[in-house]
């Protein structure tokens, strides 16, 4: 419980834009930015820009990926994460702070998709996104409106 506080002292100081202060490089076009948002938090974690083509498009500001489907085929097909989906899809073991879970409405291809980012892992993972501002609340936030659970993992 301890790790709480300073978790989201340092996701704070991670994040360029968005939940926690004035937005640089937003992209409401898509409904939101939940993508954009997390791209921007692995980007400022230390991640390799996602502009490498095909689902790595790294628009609006030439590094990141804002479509969520996208983002989950980016981070599996072109930076080696694995990739975890199903109908009410429980956590892998693996998962950690720093991991994304997409959750998807009507089958894991769909694009009718959520992206945000975990914040503390475990049996229980709490995540946090933007386009609706959450931090630290339960990963089965979005259960009922979008079932299919995509978990990311870096490996």
């Amino acid at each position: 419980e301890q790790r709480q506080p300073q978790l989201r002292h340092r996701v704070h100081e991670l994040l360029p834009y968005s939940y926690w202060g004035s937005e640089s490089c937003g992209y409401a076009s898509h409904g939101g930015d939940c993508a954009n948002f997390v791209s921007q938090c692995l980007i400022a974690g230390g991640h390799k820009h996602l502009n490498q083509g095909g689902s790595c498009r790294g628009y609006p500001c030439g590094k990141e990926e804002v479509g969520a489907k996208n983002l989950g085929d980016c981070l599996a097909k072109t930076h080696g994460w694995t990739r975890t989906c199903g109908l009410n899809q429980k956590p892998p073991s693996n998962i950690a702070v720093g991991d994304v879970l997409i959750y998807h409405a009507g089958s894991c291809s769909s694009y009718d998709a959520h992206a945000v980012i975990v914040v503390a892992g475990g049996a229980s993972p709490k995540i946090a996104c933007h386009s609706s501002n959450r931090y630290g609340v339960a990963y089965t936030y979005m259960g009922s409106s979008k079932p299919y659970l995509e978990w990311l993992h870096k490996k």
